[in-house]
């Protein structure tokens, strides 16, 4: 249907350039219109000019698609107005409605546009449509407080010369929608107001001023609703009471296409498509005489027909309730007939509910439901039954209880409590329920659970490991009878052990209980140990904490308690040893000492003997202890060792501050690699013991001596003095330091450092100074106290180098650059190097060539500063392209070789930006690029001026339409075409180009059009595109 629909309107746009008439018949003039004399008939034509779906043939507009639409320039010419009691014509309405609609009305001066006039108080006041009406009355209104030309017609008088005697034309497009076609004939009507109506005339206008003409139609062979739609019954259905209301719409399109349904009969919600389609209408109300629309053009074309149909009555509701069987009832019972029915209707009960008595109801709905129609449900009532049940026994309490039994009657039912429960002795009820579908009564009744008598023993149940026990009892303390698992505890296992005790009478309400007895492990001691003493104070005696000899005794000691004796005949007498003496017992050796250790279950051990004997004490050299040291200076107190001992293995020395410190081993000194001394004759105390303890400890004295210095010379020493960057041998001035052979140098940068003997100078021989300072040079000889002395470094000024830039541009063309270097130095010499080893002296130098130059400045003092200068040559800037916008150029260009880029637009004024603002359309502009002040290069570019109106008169004023600039921008293409796509110019140009808005050599009509302006990049000016709005008037 596409396709079809493009090639139609391509054809009808090629006979629409032809301007096809169309025969106008049937020419019917009413009052005003025809009563002057004489009378001749106006003339009116109708040319197609625009359409979709429709065709000139032999005079007759023929229809083909009856969803598209028609325009017809309609001229009517020759028209005379008559004038009764000097009534003007005021008003002119045009065929509008009923899918006509009217466009571009040519008219006399004066007449505007106005969707209604009503008439002045002083006419008959009449209210008019739509239409142009009159305002240009010469002299003033009838009405007070209106002027002429005032935009009010209704103030004004009509136009007094369209009368019998002047024929006036009046010609407008008419636009209607080709379903409007149906016929062979189609009648349109002018009509027209008299200004005693619409205006300020006080004479009324009785006619009825019209025109009416025909034009000869053919419908479209396309029926546009096949089958029409018909005007539907609503289906009425119901749910939970609740009423919904169905309509089944029906129709279809002739044109194929799919039809759809809408709320009004233009714009509107679509509420569905398709046929049938079951339209569910809003609210809860019967939606009789609902209106609906059909459509079968497609939405948004310009012509949407569409038909209405109107909703029919709806159908009345129809329903029986329907309710769930009710069980048999119990006499005396509540009334279990429901308020309301499965489906939710609501109504009576007929009769009254009779609780004695088997009884059919009736349901009778109320009024206004979808239920109609009554029903009817019967009541059963039942006779009551009281269950029996046979009796329980005594339970004992703890036991497995039986199940609550079933009544004798099979009344079916359910126990509160369900089950009997049997933790707590006493008497307890438990009720029958009977089921809501048996008529029986609660019955309930009691049982009986006798407590329960938990045997106990008063035995021991803990034992020390292979003890004697006795048989175990068989009856318990509280008179219950019973056997064991085993009828002697045994001992000779350590652990934990269960023995069992069964009740062997049922009667008895008791049951089996579990002991638990734990055999203890006995306790063995170590009978073989020897203990050697030394006398630690030095007096003749020894002194033990005995309770260090427990862990010797026995691995595990948590738990146990330990005794001491000093003899055999105190243990037997059980005389133990005081614990006051316990930590530091005093003895004389040898002699022995007997422990018993026993648990906290009184699981005792057998004594053990414990043997004290006298240590050997270690051999020293002969005194005195000396260690000479030097101010300051840390010892390394492990290298004296043999001052002491000689090759004496696994020993060990502890130093302390004072005797009675190292008698007490307290505040030992750890500081035994670097210790340093609180000066010349202070002493410490070394403590030497065996590592093993074979031997006892020995304590001497230690003195500190005064250490021998390395022999040297005072100084003063240096200064080194050098130049920036120098590097420095600082042994060439450190060699009359020392005065005596063996003598280690070594240097450092701080007096920390060289304090310490860290972090030196890695070589003395490349030592790189920065400023002034010190170097620290240490002196150290073995065996001597080492001497640190100061070697002073001073740097000498550099000349600086002043007003010489880091880089200059030699332009293409530029022969020479002289260039002068000035220093602070006023004695300084100066030397250039460049290319090929090649040298010049002097301050003042002339440069011929690019490449690198190197100035080296020497000093007064000798010391020297470089700095290098780069000649380089000026870059070639390339334009690489060129963008326009409304009012500015921006010009994107490379630079070779790096630079800045300048640009302007008169190779006068430069500017850092490649924007160029405030320009004017169509003005050629020349843009120059240049690079580090030296070569320049320009391009041509232009800001294209489009105009969007044409007005090809021949008054003088907007005769042509031309684009200003378009010279510049060869090979451009323009195209301008109308709304619905005809192309009136497409071409090709170079250079200026003039349209006059002819098309095949006559001018094209007034209106609107596009034109799409392509011009293509040159390499540099960027491809453009305009698209714009072009309006002419003829």
């Amino acid at each position: 249907m596409l396709r079809n629909h493009i090639y139609i309107l391509f054809l009808l746009l090629t006979q629409f350039a032809l301007a096809q008439q169309v025969n106008v018949t049937n020419i019917v003039r009413q009052g005003n219109f025809n009563a002057c004399s004489p009378n001749p008939n106006p003339t009116i034509t109708a040319e197609i000019i625009d359409g979709d779906g429709s065709s000139v043939e032999n005079g007759a507009l023929v229809i083909t698609d009856p969803c598209g639409f028609t325009t017809l320039r309609i001229t009517m010419s020759n028209l005379r107005y008559y004038q009764p009691d000097a009534n003007w014509p005021h008003g002119f309405f045009f065929p509008t409605g009923d899918n006509v609609s009217v466009a571009n009305v040519t008219l006399p001066a004066g007449w505007i546009s106005q969707t209604s006039c009503t008439g002045a108080s002083c006419s008959a006041g009449d209210t008019g449509g739509v239409g142009f009406y009159y305002d240009g009355t010469a002299g003033q209104s009838c009405c007070s407080g209106g002027t002429v030309n005032d935009g009010n017609p209704s103030n004004n008088y009509g136009q007094s010369n369209m009368d019998c005697n002047t024929p006036f034309l009046i010609a407008f497009d008419m636009t209607f929608c080709n379903s409007k076609i149906e016929t062979a004939i189609t009648e349109f009507t002018l009509q027209g107001t008299s200004d005693g109506n619409t205006g300020c005339w006080s004479s009324p206008d009785l006619n009825i001023n019209k025109v009416s003409f025909s034009i000869n139609t053919v419908e479209s062979d396309i029926i546009l609703f096949d089958p029409a739609p018909i005007n539907p019954d609503v289906i009425t259905t119901c749910n939970n009471s609740v009423m919904n209301y169905l309509v089944e719409l029906t129709g279809g399109c002739g044109n194929d296409n799919e039809i759809t349904w809408w709320t009004a009969e233009t714009g509107g919600t679509m509420i569905g498509s398709g046929s049938p389609f079951i339209y569910d209408a809003p609210g809860d109300a019967c939606p009789e005489g609902t209106i609906v629309y059909a459509q079968c053009c497609p939405q948004g074309t310009d012509c949407d027909s569409r038909v209405p149909v109107i909703v029919g009555p709806c159908s009345p509701p129809s329903d029986t309730p329907t309710f769930n069987p009710i069980p048999p009832q119990c006499v005396g019972g509540t009334n279990p007939l429901p308020p309301t029915s499965i489906e939710g209707y609501t109504g009576t009960w007929s009769p009254a509910f009779d609780p004695n008595n088997t009884t059919t109801y009736t349901f009778t709905p109320t009024a206004g439901q979808c239920a109609t129609q009554p029903t009817t449900l019967e009541v059963i009532i039942e006779e009551e039954i009281i269950p029996t049940f046979l009796p329980i026994d005594p339970i004992c309490q703890n036991t497995v209880a039986p199940i609550l039994p079933n009544s004798n009657e099979g009344v079916p039912g359910t126990w509160s409590p369900s089950v009997i429960d049997t933790t707590q002795p006493g008497i307890f009820e438990y009720t029958f329920i009977p089921s809501s579908s048996s008529c029986a009564q609660e019955v309930t009744i009691e049982i009986t659970i006798s407590e329960e008598i938990i045997p106990t023993f008063d035995f021991p149940l803990t034992y020390c490991m292979n003890t004697t026990t006795n048989p175990l009892p068989l009856i318990s303390d509280n008179g219950i009878t019973g056997t064991w698992n085993d009828t002697l505890i045994d001992t000779s296992t350590t652990g934990f052990f269960t023995y069992t005790f069964t009740p062997n009478d049922p009667d008895q309400c008791s049951n089996p209980i579990d002991l638990i007895v734990e055999i203890y492990e006995g306790l063995t001691l170590n009978d073989n140990l020897q203990i050697e003493l030394c006398d630690e104070n030095f007096d003749g005696t020894f002194e033990y904490d005995l309770t260090l000899l427990n862990g010797e005794l026995i691995t595990s000691t948590t738990g146990l308690t330990f005794s001491y004796y000093s003899s055999l005949a105190n243990y037997n007498s059980d005389i133990q040893i005081p614990s006051s003496q316990w930590n530091n017992y005093p003895m004389t050796l040898p002699t022995t000492i007997l422990v018993v250790a026993e648990n906290a279950d009184g699981c005792r051990s057998d004594y053990a003997e414990v043997d004290f004997i006298e240590g050997q004490a270690i051999s020293l050299l002969t005194g005195p202890y000396e260690i000479p040291f030097c101010e300051g200076d840390g010892v390394n107190l492990n290298l004296f060792q043999n001052n002491f001992l000689t090759n004496e293995p696994d020993v060990n020395y502890k130093y302390y501050p004072s005797l009675n410190d190292a008698e007490d081993q307290i505040s030992e000194i750890t500081q035994i690699t670097n210790f340093i001394p609180l000066g010349i004759g202070t002493s410490i105390y070394v403590r030497i013991e065996k590592d093993n303890g074979s031997l006892c400890p020995e304590i001497a004295e230690i003195e500190f001596i005064a250490g021998e210095e390395v022999s040297h010379n005072t100084g003063p020493f240096g200064p080194i003095e050098y130049c920036e960057e120098e590097i420095v041998d600082i042994t060439t001035f450190t060699s009359g330091m020392a005065i005596e052979s063996g003598v280690t140098l070594s240097y450092y940068e701080t007096l920390t450092n060289a304090e310490n003997g860290t972090n030196p100078i890695p070589d003395e021989t490349v030592f790189e100074p920065s400023g002034s300072g010190i170097i620290y040079v240490r002196l150290e000889k073995t065996d001597r106290c080492t001497v640190i002395l100061e070697l002073p470094y001073a740097q000498l000024p550099s000349p600086e180098i002043m007003n010489l830039p880091s880089q200059l541009v030699l332009c293409e063309g530029q022969d020479t650059i002289e260039v002068e270097a000035e220093s602070d130095d006023p004695n300084a010499s100066y030397e250039w190097s460049w290319g090929n080893n090649q040298t010049y002296s002097g301050a003042v130098i002339t440069i011929t060539q690019t490449g690198t130059y190197t100035l080296t400045v020497i000093g007064s003092n000798g010391c020297r500063s470089t700095q290098e200068l780069i000649v380089r040559p000026g870059g070639q800037p390339i334009i690489t392209s060129i963008e326009s916008g409304n009012d500015y150029l921006v010009v994107y260009a490379q630079a070779t070789g790096g630079g800045m880029l300048e640009y302007s637009l008169n190779g006068v004024l430069w500017q850092a930006s490649p924007r160029f603002e405030g320009l004017i359309k169509g003005q050629l502009y020349t843009v120059y690029v240049r690079q580090d002040g030296c070569l320049v290069t320009s391009y041509q570019a232009v800001i294209l001026d489009v105009p969007n109106f044409l007005s090809p008169n021949g008054d003088g004023h907007n005769d042509q339409w031309t684009i200003r600039g378009i010279e510049v921008t060869p090979k451009a293409t323009i195209k301008i075409f109308d709304r619905y796509g005809k192309i009136f110019v497409d071409t090709n140009f170079d250079g200026n180009y003039i349209w006059d808005g002819k098309y095949g050599g006559r001018p094209i009509p007034s209106g609107d059009y596009w034109y799409i302006l392509e011009v293509p990049t040159d390499g540099v000016i960027v491809a453009q595109k305009f698209v714009g709005h072009l309006s002419i008037r003829n």
